[in-house]
């Protein structure tokens, strides 16, 4: 049973396809709503973090995590970059953590997201996310 079942069709289409992980659209628009604090407009594709991670000798996420991982290393790049986390390893390293983190739960990024998305009044199409 997913947490978040609620809101419009699409969102629950959505859900029920990919459960409560971002797919590869999802994840792009997510990453398109991203402002980096050290004001460039940085930006890492899916291919550039399968090649870090290759590079780095880390393990990637099960399948369906991997655009969970594509959103969160960009997004601690975003807010992290360069003061907290001054290497792009470093924030490589960290969201691979976070995917782990004994704390944390299924879905716990992308019901974050959805969170922080409402909160600042921002419509997610999830009708165009689907594919």
């Amino acid at each position: 049973m997913y947490m978040i079942i609620i809101g419009c069709d699409y969102k629950r289409e959505y859900i029920e396809k990919y459960g409560e992980h971002f797919n590869e659209k999802l994840a792009e628009f997510a990453i398109r709503h991203l402002k980096n604090v050290d004001g460039t407009n940085h930006r890492w594709s899916m291919e550039d973090i399968i090649e870090a991670f290759k590079r780095e000798k880390l393990s990637l996420p099960d399948k369906e995590s991997l655009h969970d991982l594509h959103y969160l290393a960009n997004m601690l790049y975003s807010d992290w970059y360069p003061e907290a986390m001054i290497t792009e390893p470093v924030i490589l390293k960290a969201a691979r953590k976070y995917l782990e983190d004994p704390d944390g739960f299924k879905g716990m990024i992308f019901l974050v997201w959805i969170y922080k998305m409402k909160k600042k009044g921002v419509e997610i199409p999830w009708k165009e996310m689907i594919d």
